[in-house]
């Protein structure tokens, strides 16, 4: 009874991830038949998961090259906008030749967000590099100036003692950054803009908060946030150049670099948390 108990145990605390060598250890004969045909099942789990992750990345792969693709003939016709504006006179044809113009510019936003978002599927180990805290941060804070410049009031804290080493992707990491920070320059407040940028560190987490005040997320996008292609439908819009992309490339990088992204409202404002938490041992 004893062996039958043991056995029953090791089957059961064993079902989600069963190694062969503890079959061969079972001597029950139906224990042992079961054993391997969850052997079997973890198998065929397995193969899918790597066969769901290569069409994944292929799929990825084909976005991309069709994006690249499409990108060539909307050069062009901004192109041919461009000599016609010269030329053009009449302020009706001016008119409509802003509005291609305008429309084609949106379409090679979304083409080279989609095209961001679909490499870090692909893309291999040659832009990872290991940073120490300190010079992300002075990195960091240079990108933050070049991009606000004159904008608004804007304030970078950091509360990093110390110096870890951490494996990241400065590229994909700094645009990330970039995606978070262009929208909060669009939704702070139009009067009085603020924002407030700090890097924390807490353990072998490195938090990176970008705070905008003028504006909160409502329920819907902190429910939502993430999900490609998702928009709230009032931004349905083809005035609004918001594809539900650039949420899911800072996730999908957060994620990478064995972190996750925070959407929260403090302080009648709205802050976007993207946590790296890849220190190099």
């Amino acid at each position: 009874m004893k062996n039958l108990s043991y056995e029953m145990t090791l089957i059961y605390e064993n079902s989600i991830w069963l190694e062969r060598e503890c079959t061969e250890r079972l001597t029950v004969k139906e224990f042992r038949e079961t054993g391997n045909r969850i052997i079997v099942m973890q198998d065929r789990i397995r193969q899918l998961i790597i066969d769901e992750k290569e069409q994944k990345e292929d799929l990825m792969f084909q976005v991309s090259a069709a994006s690249h693709d499409l990108k060539t003939p909307l050069t062009i016709i901004r192109g041919n906008v461009e000599f016609l504006q010269a030329i053009t006179e009449n302020d009706q044809s001016q008119e409509c030749l802003a509005d291609i113009e305008r429309a084609s510019q949106q379409l090679l936003d979304y083409f080279n967000q989609l095209i961001h978002y679909s490499k870090t599927y692909y893309d291999d180990e040659t832009g990872w590099t290991e940073y120490s805290s300190s010079d992300f941060i002075n990195e960091l804070e240079k990108e933050v100036s070049f991009l606000i410049k004159n904008q608004m009031k804007f304030s970078f804290e950091q509360n990093v003692k110390g110096t870890e080493n951490y494996y990241i992707n400065p590229s994909l990491l700094i645009r990330a950054i970039q995606n978070i920070l262009t929208n909060a320059l669009e939704y702070a407040d139009k009067q009085n803009p603020k924002i407030k940028i700090r890097v924390e560190q807490e353990g072998k987490e490195l938090k990176i908060g970008i705070w905008n005040n003028g504006s909160e997320f409502p329920d819907e996008v902190l429910t939502n946030f993430g999900k490609l292609f998702y928009r709230m439908d009032k931004a349905r819009s083809y005035k609004e150049q918001h594809y539900g992309i650039g949420l899911s490339f800072v996730c999908r990088v957060a994620k990478l670099h064995k972190g996750r992204v925070e959407l929260r409202n403090r302080d009648e404002g709205a802050e976007v948390l993207i946590t790296v938490k890849c220190i190099k041992s």
